[in-house]
């Protein structure tokens, strides 16, 4: 195979991919279950872990750590009312989808499987919620730091 032909059949496996695709495809991988992956958008940001009810303080701290980690966290920790934290996390946002198939998917989590994996449509609508809710919290205070 010459050097054309490598860029050929290259140019030819990205045209069947959505343009958001990084993946390199394997020429031997079958088209029709190729996945395809965007980049990762890291979101840095604070996440409440709440304290869990009715269990005993040992297994408290031990179900606690673990679940923490679950979502990205860092060494951030900030005691509130209740026994509850807020937690650093870093959040992973992923577009991805199988080759022929309709639906596009959303990933928004730490990286392990349990994040929320949600179709584009509804991420959208998603999207278009939050901003219409934390709209309408803004007060005067908040205006300033975030227009």
């Amino acid at each position: 195979m010459t050097d054309d032909d490598s860029s050929t059949e290259s140019d030819r496996r990205r045209a069947d991919c959505p343009s958001w695709c990084i993946g390199d495809h394997d020429q031997n991988e079958n088209a029709n279950e190729r996945l395809h992956a965007s980049r990762s958008v890291l979101v840095p940001g604070i996440a409440l872990q709440p304290r869990l009810r009715g269990m005993q303080a040992g297994r408290d701290a031990n179900h606690r750590s673990s679940a923490v980690g679950e979502v990205g966290m860092t060494d951030g920790r900030i005691e509130l009312s209740g026994g509850d934290e807020a937690v650093g996390v870093t959040l992973s946002v992923v577009l991805h989808s199988r080759s022929g198939s309709a639906l596009t998917w959303v990933y928004v989590g730490g990286g392990g499987p349990g994040g929320l994996e949600i179709s584009r449509e509804t991420a959208w609508l998603l999207a278009s919620s939050l901003s219409e809710l934390l709209d309408s919290t803004k007060t005067i205070n908040s205006k300033r730091l975030f227009d």
